[in-house]
């Protein structure tokens, strides 16, 4: 039995495809149509990620040591420090 699964286009009441149907000549066949919208086209997988058992992150993660080092700091005196405000400019009527 051979089956085919194939993208194709429906325009005036007439369905167009690239695919050959030779080897179905002659032979009755069942066809249902779906919206390309609602189904992945064939060949490309469903879900784009690997599957479960290829996942690697659960076996390589493991806690990396933080280390850290308190500092004495001396404040220095910089005179009054102003804020920098920058306001949105009005935008054109358009």
């Amino acid at each position: 039995m051979s089956v085919k699964t194939f993208s194709a286009l429906v325009s005036n009441g007439q369905l167009h495809f690239q695919e050959s149907l030779v080897d179905l000549e002659g032979q009755q066949v069942v066809v249902t149509l779906v919206p390309a919208s609602d189904q992945a086209p064939p060949g490309e997988p469903s879900e784009p990620c690997a599957p479960e058992w290829m996942m690697i992150e659960h076996d390589v993660v493991f806690q990396m040591p933080f280390h850290w080092e308190s500092m004495q700091a001396d404040p220095i005196d910089a005179g009054t420090i102003r804020p920098t405000v920058i306001l949105p400019e009005d935008l054109p009527d358009e």
